[in-house]
């Protein structure tokens, strides 16, 4: 079987994470790995739990986490995620059975006269749910591109969230890039 690239020569469990953006040759496996990669990727778990992350099924090196996509197979990304999530306070939420929308308002996602955000726009890539003090705060997405289409559905979300169910948010779209990386835009809804 010849070596295939990216993975360091690792043909047996081919399962590890990336220490550099975007590269492939940065991929290390735990056999791989130097000891200063494996204490960094231990130490980044042993937080997990502080911002909200639960065990994963996936008892390998580098996964014992369930960390959202991008961090999932990235240190430089679990790095910024861990930094943002401690500085402003925040716990990932993966609740079960509600959209986002519904989650952020508090509401069980039903039969509504307001529509879910299940599906469709492009703005709603590597989309994460945040918690501040326990409750709904933030919807976080972090998608390649933001069309016009995309800014007007986020403002017109913002829009009928305030003025027609009364729930103080705030909506925003920058163009640098969020903890996810690789040239990722950032998109928010804020409760509060």
């Amino acid at each position: 079987m010849a070596d295939l690239p990216g993975y360091n020569n690792c043909r047996a469990c081919r399962r590890g994470v990336h220490f550099v953006d975007g590269d492939v040759d940065s991929y290390r496996c735990f056999r791989h790995a130097s000891d200063a990669e494996r204490e960094l990727v231990d130490a980044l778990d042993a937080q997990a739990p502080r911002i909200g992350l639960k065990e994963s099924e996936d008892w390998l090196w580098g996964h014992w986490y369930d960390w959202p996509y991008g961090p999932n197979i990235g240190v430089p990304a679990r790095q910024r995620l861990i930094q943002w999530a401690t500085e402003n306070r925040l716990r990932e939420a993966r609740p079960k059975r509600r959209c986002p929308i519904h989650w952020l308002m508090g509401r069980p996602c039903g039969r509504s006269e307001y529509p879910c955000l299940e599906g469709g726009s492009d703005w709603r890539d590597h989309m994460t749910l945040w918690t501040k003090g326990g409750k709904p705060h933030l919807i976080v997405a972090q998608p390649y591109e933001v069309t016009d289409r995309d800014r007007r559905h986020v403002s017109g979300l913002v829009f009928d969230l305030n003025v027609v169910k009364g729930l103080p948010v705030t909506g925003a779209i920058r163009e640098e890039s969020g903890w996810y990386g690789y040239g990722a835009l950032w998109v928010e809804v804020r409760r509060g």
